[in-house]
C-alpha cells in the first residue's frame, strides 16, 4: 500500500511474470468499478500474464523473456477494498479526483509522473515510451481511464 499526500492509504493487488530485480517491461494498470475492489482483476490478471507471455505454449510460467517482463497492479480506489477513507468533513469524491490518486500511486510505485519532464536515455528510448502504462478500467475505473488518458496521453495507453 502507498500513502497519498492527503493521508489517505491506497491498497493495491500486485501480479507480475519475473522475478524481484527485473524491470518490468509492460505496465497494466487496473481499475475497479463503483463499489468493488481489486479483488476484481482475481481471475483476469493471471490469465492476461499467460497471454501476453511468449513462453504461454508451456506450462513452466519461470521462464521467461526478458522483453515479457509484465507487471499488473490493481488499485483499490479511497473508500473500497482495502484502502483508507476520506475525511467524512471532506467534499464529495469526483471521478477526476480518482484520477489524481491514481497520478499519485504511479509516482509511488515508481512507473514515472506525467508531470516529469520527457528525456531520452543513452539508449536512445524516450522515458515517455518506456513508461507508458496500459490502464484497464470496469465502469467507473473505466470513467478514470477516459480522464487520465485525455490528460495525459502520451503517458497511458
Amino acid at each position: 500500500s502507498i500513502t497519498c499526500s492527503d493521508g489517505v492509504r491506497l491498497a493495491m493487488k500486485c501480479w507480475r511474470n519475473f522475478d524481484d530485480g527485473v524491470p518490468s517491461r509492460r505496465k497494466i494498470l487496473c481499475l475497479h468499478g463503483w463499489l468493488d475492489n481489486a479483488a476484481s482483476f482475481d481471475r483476469l490478471a493471471p490469465l492476461l500474464l499467460r497471454s501476453l507471455s511468449r513462453g504461454s505454449d508451456d506450462d513452466d510460467d519461470d521462464d521467461h523473456d526478458a522483453d515479457d517482463a509484465t507487471e499488473i497492479i490493481a488499485l483499490d480506489f479511497p473508500g473500497h477494498g482495502l484502502s483508507g477513507h476520506k475525511s467524512p468533513d471532506g467534499p464529495p469524491q469526483l471521478l477526476a479526483e480518482y484520477a489524481y490518486y491514481v497520478v499519485e500511486f504511479f509516482d509511488a510505485v515508481g512507473w514515472g509522473s506525467p508531470f516529469e519532464e520527457s528525456t531520452t536515455s543513452t539508449a536512445g528510448t524516450s522515458t515517455a515510451a518506456r513508461d507508458k502504462v496500459i490502464v484497464i478500467g470496469h465502469s467507473m475505473g473505466a470513467g478514470v481511464a477516459v480522464v487520465l488518458g485525455a490528460s495525459f496521453p502520451e503517458w497511458c495507453a
